[in-house]
């Protein structure tokens, strides 16, 4: 099936939002036309990451079965994949050391969180092979689930990719006071794609790979492959994280059930929306409640990432972008299974979704100084640079925006590609969407410090810096992208 913008459909999704006509098609079919091959035989029990208790964190190669009787070479932090989790208190005064037992710089990006610019994480500001550095700072944030990567200039997909990711979650008080699952029934998911075939990890980007993003035909939730949990009949939390470093999913339950929505990238929402699926980009985050209480026992549910298209005409019937996707690569909107949840006891509790959940300031329109334009546009046959941001393709040394400290801006994010979706990430606030030219989203409710941007589409933004001056960023999060140049040096004076 070729494509044209002209061509899209509308899609529905529960509570009455539509994916809208001027984005992306739902492919045929239930995913046979996909070409998706079983990546691992043999199915595993999903694994919750070790919480992190210390005070110094390693980035450090380890060795680990990932396929049984095949060694697979990762790149961590704390020695763990994905890496432990950081819980915190809002209001809490956070440090740790990261050792740098790699062969190359690296560093921490405290992705979602409001830090000092020297704390953040910037390009500029790596870790030299043997060297240390601490990192110190108030968590300001509110709660909700942030994480942390690596953001070395040049090389933040191959850390990534080969294991450099981990949780961050903040508590408060007010969260706290909520009846929402605990323990056991609130879980983090980090959900990444990997070329996986072999049974090891292989980063090695091809100039498509580059073009489109590099996205692989095996699943992982929490660093297992082909995963599955055991579940109560019962109520759910699902801090659920896209960690790969090009895929886009569209969340959806194999059976259309409905579940609720009650956080994105920057906590709580004021009340919870009613979905049957969400698009999730790369390193944007959706806190989820489902409901398993009317499952039988005994009875397994698939948590699915669904078929969609992507892109104009010239993405060809793979939608692989119109560099075409690498050869044996499973496309970008090709349907796959996440994880699968076995209904397997009683639930020990019973639990309701709450009817409201939190106060979210709104930001106003007419309060805004000025409106920042963005452009996001390819750069047709240039070796490197394919991805630019008005124009410019990265320079660390170079400060493209001088936003005011405390003033309350409208950035417009205007996407001139009509091939690629761009995840775009600011450092150093949270923002609001303001609007988009199609359809609005119902992750658009909450806070963000990632939006999707579709291909061809406007989307408005409403941020305000007024915790800290100095250096951040605005970028891509296809981490392809992001190396290749695409993002921007944004100093807040």
């Amino acid at each position: 099936m070729r494509l044209t913008r002209r061509s899209f459909l509308h899609r529905s999704i529960a509570g009455g939002t539509a994916v809208a006509a001027g984005r992306l098609l739902p492919a045929c079919g239930s995913g046979s036309d996909d070409g998706t091959p079983a990546p691992v035989s043999q199915s595993r029990p999903l694994k919750i990451p070790p919480i992190f208790e210390g005070s110094a964190i390693a980035a450090a190669r380890m060795s680990a079965e990932l396929r049984p009787g095949v060694p697979t070479e990762l790149w961590t932090f704390g020695g763990s994949f994905p890496g432990p989790t950081i819980r915190v208190r809002r209001g809490d005064s956070f440090r740790v050391d990261l050792d740098n037992q790699l062969d190359e710089p690296t560093n921490i990006h405290w992705h979602g969180l409001t830090t000092p610019a020297d704390m953040d994480g910037h390009p500029r500001d790596v870790v030299a092979p043997g060297a240390s550095r601490a990192y110190a700072f108030p968590i300001l944030n509110r709660a909700g689930t942030y994480w942390y990567h690596p953001h070395p200039h040049g090389a933040t997909a191959k850390q990534v990719y080969l294991g450099m990711a981990g949780f961050f979650i903040v508590e408060d008080d007010e969260e706290q006071a909520l009846e929402l699952p605990r323990d056991e029934r609130d879980v983090p998911l980090l959900i990444q794609d990997r070329r996986f075939t072999s049974g090891v990890f292989s980063y090695q980007p091809t100039e498509p790979d580059v073009a489109n993003g590099y996205v692989g035909e095996t699943i992982f939730a929490n660093g297992v492959p082909n995963a599955h949990f055991e579940v109560e009949a019962g109520l759910y939390r699902f801090r659920i994280l896209n960690g790969s470093n090009g895929r886009t999913f569209m969340l959806r339950f194999a059976d259309g059930r409905t579940f609720q929505l009650i956080g994105t990238d920057g906590g709580l929402l004021d009340a919870p929306i009613a979905a049957t699926e969400l698009w999730l980009s790369p390193a944007e985050r959706v806190d989820v409640l489902a409901d398993f209480s009317s499952d039988p026992l005994g009875t397994s549910i698939a948590l699915m990432s669904e078929s969609f298209m992507v892109g104009a005409a010239e993405g060809g019937a793979h939608g692989g972008g119109a560099h075409g996707p690498a050869a044996g690569v499973v496309r970008q909107g090709a349907r796959l299974q996440l994880l699968r949840l076995d209904i397997k006891r009683a639930a020990s509790s019973a639990l309701v979704v709450p009817s409201s959940l939190s106060t979210v300031e709104r930001m106003d329109r007419n309060a805004a100084a000025r409106t920042r334009p963005f452009e996001l546009s390819p750069r047709e046959g240039a070796a490197s640079g394919l991805h630019v941001i008005n124009g410019k393709v990265f320079d660390v040394a170079r400060v493209d925006e001088q936003p005011p400290f405390g003033e309350i801006e409208i950035w417009r994010v205007q996407s001139r590609d009509d091939v690629s979706i761009h995840p775009m990430h600011v450092h150093g606030a949270q923002f609001q969407v303001l609007s988009r030219s199609t359809d609005a989203l119902p992750t658009d409710r909450g806070w963000k410090d990632t939006v999707l941007v579709f291909p061809l589409e406007t989307v408005e933004l409403i941020v305000r810096f007024a915790d800290y001056r100095g250096l951040y960023l605005f970028h891509c999060h296809t981490l392809e992208h992001e190396d290749d140049g695409m993002r921007l040096n944004v100093e807040v004076v």
